[in-house]
C-alpha cells in the first residue's frame, strides 16, 4: 500500500486550548497597548512633525529599507480590492493607492488610525 503524506492534526486537551488561549489573548492585548501609547510619537517620528520636525533624522539604512519595501510593494501592483491589516498610520496605504482599486485599512489601535 502506498504512503502518503498527510499530517495528523493531534487534539489538544480543554485545558491545553484554554491555557494556550489565555496566553494568546494577553499577548495579543500586550501587543495593542503597546501602539495605542506609542501611536502619536510613532505617526510625528515618521512623518517628522512635532518634537521630531528637523531633527533626529534616521540613518540612511533607515532610508534604504524603507525605499526597498517601497519599491517591493510597488513591482507587485496589487490591484482589486486590498484588505490591509494593520495599516498604522497609513504610510504604506498611501503606497498602496497607486495600483488598488479600493483600499480597507484595518488596525486594532483607534489612535494608530486618528
Amino acid at each position: 500500500m502506498a504512503s502518503t503524506n498527510r499530517l495528523t492534526k493531534v487534539p489538544r486537551s480543554n485545558s491545553q486550548q484554554k491555557g494556550s488561549s489565555l496566553k494568546d489573548d494577553h499577548v495579543i492585548d500586550e501587543t495593542k497597548e503597546y501602539y495605542r501609547q506609542r501611536a502619536s510619537q510613532y505617526s510625528d517620528w515618521s512623518r517628522r512633525t512635532g518634537k521630531y520636525e528637523g531633527g533626529s533624522e534616521p540613518d540612511e539604512s533607515f532610508f534604504g529599507e524603507a525605499k526597498m519595501l517601497l519599491d517591493a510593494l510597488d513591482s507587485e501592483k496589487l490591484t482589486g480590492d486590498v484588505l490591509e491589516i494593520a495599516s498604522g498610520t497609513g504610510i504604506w496605504t498611501e503606497a498602496l493607492t497607486r495600483h488598488a482599486t479600493s483600499i480597507t485599512p484595518l488596525d486594532s489601535s483607534q489612535e494608530m488610525i486618528d
